[in-house]
């Protein structure tokens, strides 16, 4: 059985202070694994694994915690996770790959491939919470909008809200937001939006012939060797799912339901959710980051252009300074590093914004020891 550690957030005021220093500070020369371990005793986080990945390879992986407290089954190389927001990466991957194949341009207009979005509708400035009142959008939607939402499209449709983010074929959910008033004019704000990268992924069946879900295995997942990364997990993988967890005041950390996603094998159907609905192992996101730090290229062979690469940095991700990637609902990361050569992968199932704080302090624990145990310039 896992070990819970120190109980929950009302234990001795000497143990909550040692288990932030030893979380917070810094140790030159310890591992990720060490830097990690008081976080799970202190009850921070369950379980996670976190890796550091050049571009010949692993460099730093670790695996501390449970999957399943109950059960104590561990974290693993093959646990599987739900990535949640992290998809988006992999959405805009494959439509750079669809520009690439010279299929679709970032600054076509969304309804020259998708004709129910010729007329589109928003709030107007005169409205009032008593009388809405609507007008045609000033601006059409360009594709490169739907990666970097600023469409205007909205968050989900409303029965993607009560029903789960793959309760819907992608085909019948685009034509639902079709239907709905945009949040503003296109190019005019940002505002995230589920919406906007099903309606790409949408367009990528539509310029390419086949659905979704096939276009990513074939020209991306299936070449990498991502085998267990899927909209459709099996019984095996639903077997080998990290347990989501949030805090308790009691216990420390209780399992929970997400609301997002339908988490079980016992809810058909499921549907792909190009915003939102992979599921992941570590040893294939480490193969997914890999492929990013090698800019688009897979075993000698060119998979995405290095232009697809800065596009999906560019419109398809959460760019900081130094970096590109994505996090996800339940605080998985992915973050790629193009001029130190290295990635980050960090996987674990969490949710609840009472102690984020905590969960944030040991993700970036990891992420800081592992970037400079590889020798990353800023973190030396």
């Amino acid at each position: 059985m896992c070990e819970r550690g120190g109980g929950g957030m009302h234990g001795k005021k000497t143990v909550a202070v040692a288990a932030l220093l030893a979380c917070a500070g810094h140790v030159w020369g310890e591992s990720m694994t060490e830097a990690l371990k008081p976080c799970v005793d202190s009850n921070w986080v369950a379980g996670a694994v976190a890796s550091v990945v050049a571009s010949n390879g692993v460099l730093e992986t670790a695996c501390v915690g449970c999957a399943d407290r109950e059960t104590g089954r561990l974290m693993t190389p093959d646990t599987v996770f739900w990535l949640a927001s992290v998809t988006k990466v992999f959405t805009g991957t494959a439509f750079m790959m669809l520009v690439d194949d010279g299929k679709v341009k970032p600054d076509d207009t969304l309804d020259r491939y998708l004709p129910a979005f010729k007329t589109l509708w928003v709030q107007s400035e005169e409205s009032t919470p008593d009388k809405p009142l609507l007008r045609t959008a000033r601006n059409p939607v360009l594709l490169w909008q739907l990666m970097d939402h600023r469409s205007g499209l909205p968050f989900l449709a409303p029965y993607q809200r009560q029903k789960g983010l793959a309760s819907i074929p992608l085909e019948e959910a685009v034509a639902f937001y079709a239907l709905m008033p945009l949040v503003a004019d296109p190019g005019t704000k940002w505002s995230y939006s589920n919406a906007g990268l099903n309606t790409l992924a949408r367009v990528i069946e539509v310029a390419s012939g086949m659905s979704f879900e096939t276009f990513l295995r074939r020209r991306l997942l299936d070449p990498l060797g991502m085998t267990e990364t899927t909209f459709f997990p099996t019984a095996a993988q639903w077997a080998r799912l990290a347990k989501t967890y949030q805090p308790d005041e009691k216990l420390g950390l209780r399992e929970t339901e997400n609301g997002f996603m339908r988490l079980s094998p016992d809810d058909p159907p499921r549907h792909a959710e190009a915003g939102g609905g992979l599921f992941s192992t570590p040893r294939d996101m480490e193969k997914f980051a890999r492929f990013f730090v090698n800019r688009g290229v897979w075993n000698g062979r060119r998979l995405l252009s290095e232009s697809g690469v800065a596009g999906v940095a560019k419109y398809g991700s959460q760019s900081n300074r130094d970096s590109f990637g994505h996090d996800g609902a339940l605080r998985c990361n992915f973050r790629v590093y193009p001029q130190a050569g290295l990635s980050y992968v960090w996987l674990v199932q969490y949710t609840g914004k009472e102690w984020g704080g905590n969960q944030a302090v040991a993700q970036e624990r990891a992420r800081s020891v592992g970037l400079r145990n590889a020798g990353h310039p800023d973190l030396k």
